[in-house]
């Protein structure tokens, strides 16, 4: 059957082509240190994370890690992030994972926003992220790269010093 695709055309031919975007369940992060995503298709080009009222237990960094079917990636990230709060910036450069949420100043806080990974070429993935904390008024950046070497098949999303208290952290590819 047809279920799950769409329609499509080169101008003159119409056919029906297979769906875009795969949007998986959100994982509750309440109580855990670390969200992983597994068994990422080879093919990916495209990832979007979404962060949904995540908190933690203690002011920490959040990142996210990269991996191959034999590893996590730990060295070599090319990234910059920024955090801006009441009039100033922030910045780290973590090079062992994408630093999403820099030097978050409270434990509690609820925090929102998007995260968009692209393969730009061969195992080379760019990042883009905005994460907004609303009850205390940061706003935190980062974009960068990282050359795996190998096919991405998982990634993870960590709370560098402590638990995620609630939230969820949504995933979906094409």
């Amino acid at each position: 059957g047809n279920s799950g695709k769409f329609l499509t055309t080169d101008g003159t031919v119409a056919s029906w082509g297979d769906a875009g975007v795969t949007i998986l369940s959100s994982i509750d992060v309440t109580s855990a240190t670390t969200a992983e995503f597994t068994g990422i298709p080879s093919g990916v080009s495209v990832i979007f994370l979404a962060l949904q009222n995540t908190g933690d237990s203690s002011a920490t960094e959040i990142t996210v890690t990269l991996g191959t079917s034999s590893a996590y990636k730990t060295s070599g990230y090319k990234s910059m992030a920024m955090k801006y709060r009441a009039g100033t910036w922030a910045q780290d450069d973590k090079g062992s994972a994408f630093t999403l949420g820099l030097d978050l100043n409270t434990a509690s806080s609820a925090r929102n926003g998007m995260i968009i990974l692209t393969k730009t070429s061969s195992n080379y993935w760019s990042l883009s992220s905005n994460i907004t904390d609303y009850d205390y008024g940061e706003f935190h950046i980062c974009s960068g790269g990282v050359d795996l070497g190998a096919e991405l098949t998982k990634l993870k999303v960590v709370n560098e010093q402590g638990n995620f208290d609630t939230g969820k952290i949504g995933f979906s590819y094409f």
